[in-house]
């Protein structure tokens, strides 16, 4: 085995050692031979590493301080369960994949806040097999990659199982030198930069979502004593067309909006309405979205490294339940996202990252503008996007995934949503985190009911 070493990006020198997870889930016949299934993966695992050998490597802290890939071994582990006593794909089915009956402590080979781990993988995916099914989850170590990271190593995993051939493109941008791919500003710019209020690095930091809890709010009665629960809410194809076409009522003419801009406005304003009876009437909320970057500073779309910030729009809380409309709403989330001032900004992060590794100076942590409280804001992640996940069949014989669901992970994460990847029927499912409080006057939400399919 050949020893490396690869430095990890500028964002990637972090500290927020976490894993993000997808589990596919495939239904397969009794004739299906587990055996067979673990080959395939095994075989394809050793592609993958063959042709991009940081994909079987571990985390390590350099004596410089740098966050580095350092060789671990031959290929990717591949964690192989048999839960076919417990679990069934057939109950997963008739209750539609709910997030309670896909934990990771049964379904992921590593958490996502591990305890205690002395070793972190790059890249680990684990095989459960259950009656009459496969859950197949694919986890990578946040510091090395973001969601779109982890979709392009699936997609490389997925051709690699299929035994096809990588494109000098995918060779190429795969093993690019994460060192120097990130833009940086110059001092000029960078003056410029400070002169029109650039945030600093706490406000834009990509992991703000998972941060530590400040000692003030791991104080706070009402956050300790609160009883917090994940659900999977369905946005069928049918509803995501009418809430489009309802916030293209309010839209200034000439202007654009996503589905994923009317869907977030929706879950942003019914998610506060929900927390009103909690809420004082002066307080503001805050909903902090994960914007991909590579379009805007010119990455490619494929880099599997970390190239996501967040935007941010704050609005009264009352307002915005009970007054603004949707397209209203929709439109400033647009706005954040379009801002010339968000790629500047990431620019700035990126160069006050790279001086304070090599030691020159320290970014500043004196703006917490998106230090989000979780008691009333939402941090929202769209993996909608990633739609190409299912149509992955790994080579298996099982033929394409069933469903695709993010595992719960604990400790829960109050106001954290994700958009899973959009079903190929146009569906999407979102995942949530609030308050059992909450969400049982979500569940009394007439409008929000009548737009989705509560899962549970």
């Amino acid at each position: 085995m050949q020893n490396y070493e690869y430095y990890l990006d500028v964002f990637g020198q972090h500290t927020a050692q976490i894993y993000t997870q997808i589990c596919l889930c495939f239904p397969f016949s009794a004739t299906t031979h587990h055996q067979d299934i673990i080959s395939t993966l095994h075989n394809g695992l050793h592609r993958l590493a063959t042709a991009f050998p940081w994909t079987s490597g571990k985390i390590i802290k350099g004596n410089e301080g740098i966050f580095k890939i350092q060789t671990l071994s031959t290929q990717p582990q591949v964690v192989v369960k048999d839960l076919s006593s417990s679990i069934s794909m057939h109950s997963l089915r008739e209750s539609d994949f709910p997030i309670a009956s896909l934990d990771e402590e049964q379904l992921c080979p590593v958490k996502t806040q591990p305890d205690g781990l002395d070793v972190w993988p790059v890249f680990v995916v684990q095989a459960t097999f259950v009656e009459g099914g496969l859950l197949l989850t694919c986890t990578l170590q946040h510091q090395v990659g973001d969601m779109t990271a982890l979709a392009q190593v699936m997609h490389l995993l997925n051709k690699a199982c299929r035994d096809e051939h990588f494109t000098q493109e995918e060779l190429s941008i795969g093993n690019v030198d994460s060192r120097s791919v990130v833009p940086l500003l110059d001092d000029a710019e960078r003056l410029v930069s400070k002169e029109h209020g650039t945030r600093s690095d706490s406000s834009i930091a990509p992991n703000a979502n998972l941060r530590p809890k400040t000692q003030e709010e791991s104080s706070s009665p009402a956050t300790s004593s609160a009883t917090l629960t994940w659900a999977n809410i369905a946005f069928p194809t049918a509803s995501l067309a009418a809430l489009k076409a309802k916030a293209m009522e309010d839209v200034p003419l000439g202007s654009y909006i996503s589905t994923d801009d009317a869907l977030s406005a929706f879950i942003w304003r019914h998610m506060t309405l929900a927390k009103l009876p909690r809420l004082e009437s002066e307080e503001n909320t805050t909903f902090g979205r994960t914007v991909d970057m590579r379009r805007h500073i010119g990455l490619p779309l494929t880099y599997a490294g970390v190239a996501a910030t967040k935007a941010s729009v704050t609005e009264n809380a009352h307002a915005l339940a009970t007054h603004k409309s949707l397209g209203t709403i929709a439109t400033a989330l647009r706005a954040a996202t379009n801002t010339p001032a968000l790629a500047r900004d990431f620019k700035m992060l990126a160069t006050l990252r790279s001086r304070a590794t090599k030691g020159r100076d320290r970014p500043s942590t004196s703006n917490s503008s998106l230090r989000l409280n979780p008691t009333k804001d939402v941090m929202l992640s769209s993996w909608a996007k990633y739609t190409e996940i299912w149509s992955s069949d790994f080579g298996l014989g099982l033929g394409k995934p069933e469903n695709v669901r993010r595992p719960l992970f604990r400790p829960a994460k109050e106001g954290l949503v994700y958009l899973l990847p959009k079903r190929p029927d146009g569906e999407i499912v979102a995942v949530l985190c609030m308050r059992e409080e909450d969400l049982s006057r979500l569940k009394e939400d007439k409008e929000w009911m009548r737009w989705t399919r509560w899962i549970g």
